[in-house]
């Protein structure tokens, strides 16, 4: 795991402060760990945090901060419910699986070469959780930033064999003159 984890009590005393920089700092804190104490911290006073941080103008240009911090408290959420926090992964495209490895929260058990008009292009990834074995197939993209998708393997799976054209089965006439040639010229028993 890279660095420690983040304290619980400062993480809530950030988030509380009504100050940009300081909530966002908090936020990308909280979309990071997996430590129990930071996140249940946030926990016991997230309908006050909630309601301090509706006052701020997080600002964002190309997309809002505002949505960084309800996929934070997503995540605290799912702690609470006791859900495995890699299931965060579907719903935020910011999530490095190199960071993600870095820190711990899942190995890169595969990649798998991508080529785009004859060119490499970068290449899918599949994740293992550390914490519930679940697998991901994660393709990177960018546009005005780098961002990742993550999809469970096995629906990745699903949707590559259930777009797999089946071939069209042939039905032969019995009297086809063909049919008749090749029973004629099959050996006999």
């Amino acid at each position: 795991m890279v660095g420690e984890p983040p304290c619980g009590p400062a993480l809530v005393d950030d988030l509380l402060s009504r100050e940009r920089s300081r909530i966002l700092g908090a936020t990308w804190a909280i979309i990071r760990t997996r430590d129990d104490a930071a996140l249940s911290a946030v926990w016991a006073r997230l309908a006050e945090i909630e309601d301090a941080v509706d006052l701020v103008d997080l600002g964002g240009m190309l997309a809002l901060n505002g949505r960084h911090v309800t996929h934070a408290v997503d995540r605290v959420r799912m702690h609470w419910l006791g859900e495995c926090l890699c299931r965060a992964y579907l719903d935020h495209e910011m999530y490095d699986p190199a960071k993600e490895a870095a820190y711990g929260h899942v190995a890169i058990v595969e990649e798998i070469p991508v080529v785009v008009h004859g060119r490499p292009w970068r290449p899918r990834r599949i994740c293992a959780c550390a914490a519930c074995g679940q697998r991901y197939d994660v393709t990177e993209d960018e546009g005005h930033y780098v961002w990742w998708r993550w999809r469970r393997a096995k629906d990745v799976e699903a949707e590559a064999s259930a777009s797999v054209p089946t071939p069209r089965k042939v039905v032969t006439n019995p009297r086809s003159p063909a049919r008749a040639r090749r029973r004629r010229s099959s050996p006999s028993s």
